[in-house]
């Protein structure tokens, strides 16, 4: 089953539905209530099907959040080589991605707000990494 069979199988239309109840409805970047929701995966897995993931890898975006989520995750390599292009090598690079999956691994859901603070995107509403972060760690504690 293609990925598009998948979107319109009831099995994905209940779980997205949990996955929104879970969220409030409410897109978990800006809070938006009003304007169309998505259920998000964090990770595709290409051995599962669109419904069989944990509820700590699905988030509920707004259309908006949705398609920036999808443009950075485009532009990361562009982020690598900007990084690079100031002196800073792959190695260096790679050891601050590890010492973040390090964080994470060891139970730090808020080692990113740690590292940047709560003002990454100043059209968002104040906190919202750190909301993302409890909600995330709340996720895990279920």
């Amino acid at each position: 089953m293609n990925y598009k069979e998948q979107i319109k199988s009831p099995k994905w239309q209940k779980r997205r539905l949990e996955i929104l109840q879970r969220d409030d409805f409410k897109c978990q970047i800006c809070g938006d209530s009003e304007n169309t929701l998505n259920v998000h995966h964090l990770v595709y897995h290409k051995d599962r099907n669109i419904w069989e993931y944990e509820d700590w890898e699905l988030i509920t975006l707004c259309e908006e959040c949705h398609e920036h989520e999808h443009i950075i995750e485009e532009s990361i390599n562009e982020r690598i080589w900007s990084l690079k292009s100031r002196g800073l090598s792959a190695e260096e690079i790679c050891a601050l991605l590890e010492k973040i999956d390090i964080e994470f691994y060891m139970g730090n859901d808020f080692c990113i707000t740690n590292i940047v603070g709560d003002e990454w995107r100043p059209e968002i509403e104040s906190g919202y990494l750190k909301k993302i972060a409890e909600r995330r760690h709340k996720l895990k504690e279920k």
